[in-house]
C-alpha cells in the first residue's frame, strides 16, 4: 500500500496547484448534488473527495489537547475562501486521507477540508487539514451528504468496508442523476480494486449498465488520474474555462 500513499499525496498536490493557478480559484460555478447552495459550512468550496483506509500514525501536538476540532454544525462560512475554488476533501483521518491533505498542504497557499467522524478509536483530525476547514460529524450519513454536496470528482484509494460504503453511495448518486453525470471517479490501485470486487459480474448479471463501468477509471498512474479529472471537470455543464 505504501506506494499509493505517495501517489495519493502527489495527486492531491497537483490538483490543488492546478486549482490555484486556474480560473477555478477565481470564479468557480460548478455544481454538485444540488443547485441550491444552502449549506453554510460548504458555501464557496467545491471538492475533490479522497476516500481510503486508515493506518496508525502520530498526531500533531496541537490536536492532543482536545478530541476533535470545532463541530461541523458551527456556521463559519465567513472563514472560507471567498473566491471559491477546488478543494481536496477527505475524512480527515490518517493513512490515505492524511496523504491527500498533506499533498494539498505541500502547495503554498493550499487548503484542504477534513470531515471527521465521532468514533471511540479516533483521536482527532490529521495535522494537515486546514484548521478552519476542519469538521466533526456524529452520523455517517450527514458526513456523506456534506462530502457529496459540492463534489466534483471522486478519488478512491484502497480501503475496506467504510471506503466501499462511501464509494458505492457516490456511484449510486451519479448513476441515478442525483450528482453530475459527468463527475469523474478514479479508483487508484488497479490490481487492488480489480481483485476485491468483480466489477464485470455486475454487468454480466444485468444489474447495471455496461457504461457505468466504462465511466470508471482504474489506474496506477498519477498522470492519468490527474489528466482524467481535469478534463472531466472542464467539460462539466456550468464549469468555468480552465
Amino acid at each position: 500500500m505504501i506506494p499509493y500513499l505517495e501517489k495519493t499525496r502527489e495527486l492531491a498536490r497537483r490538483l490543488t496547484h492546478w486549482s490555484i493557478r486556474s480560473r477555478l480559484s477565481r470564479n468557480a460555478s460548478l455544481n454538485g448534488v444540488s443547485r441550491n447552495k444552502s449549506i453554510a459550512e460548504l458555501n464557496k468550496a467545491e471538492q475533490v473527495a479522497f476516500l481510503g483506509d486508515e493506518d496508525d500514525t502520530d498526531r500533531n501536538d496541537a490536536h492532543s489537547a482536545f478530541p476533535y476540532l470545532p463541530h461541523a454544525t458551527e456556521c463559519r462560512a465567513s472563514q472560507w475562501n471567498s473566491k471559491g475554488g477546488l478543494y481536496v476533501c477527505t475524512g480527515g483521518g490518517p493513512g490515505f486521507m492524511e496523504a491527500a491533505n498533506r499533498g494539498a498542504a505541500d502547495v503554498p497557499g493550499g487548503r484542504s477540508v477534513g470531515m471527521g467522524i465521532s468514533l471511540p478509536f479516533e483521536t482527532g483530525l490529521n495535522p494537515y487539514v486546514t484548521p478552519d476547514l476542519a469538521f466533526e460529524y456524529h452520523y455517517f450519513f450527514t458526513r456523506k451528504l456534506c462530502m457529496a454536496f459540492h463534489m466534483q470528482a471522486l478519488v478512491v484509494a484502497p480501503g475496506g468496508f467504510g471506503t466501499c460504503d462511501e464509494m458505492f453511495e457516490m456511484m449510486t448518486l451519479k448513476q441515478t442523476g442525483k450528482m453530475q453525470s459527468a463527475m469523474p471517479i478514479v479508483l487508484l490501485g488497479k490490481d487492488y480494486w480489480k481483485k476485491v470486487i468483480d466489477w464485470e459480474a455486475f454487468d454480466d448479471a444485468g444489474v447495471i449498465n455496461g457504461r457505468d463501468l466504462d465511466e470508471l477509471l482504474f489506474t496506477d498512474s498519477v498522470d492519468e488520474a490527474f489528466d482524467h479529472i481535469v478534463s472531466a471537470i472542464g467539460s462539466m455543464p456550468g464549469s468555468p474555462s480552465v
